[in-house]
């Protein structure tokens, strides 16, 4: 069994096989923008990179995203 932490710009590589997988990041707020707006915004980013964790990672795998605001 391997354990470790990998980090790649390739979805194959990041997700093959990950029991874990963490997802850091956000668009940044613009002025007057509410958070329903922000998380849509976020969406798009978060939807790509779940259609490759559904095709490279294991079934089982738990995925944590995090947003944050800068």
């Amino acid at each position: 069994m391997y354990i470790g932490i990998v980090a790649s710009d390739i979805p194959r590589v990041c997700f093959e096989n990950a029991d874990v997988i963490l997802l850091l990041g956000s668009t940044s707020r613009k002025t007057g923008q509410e958070n329903p707006d922000l998380l849509e915004n976020n969406a798009s980013f978060f939807k790509e990179h779940g259609l490759m964790i559904d095709q490279y990672a294991k079934k089982t795998a738990k995925v944590l995203f995090f947003l944050f605001e800068y």
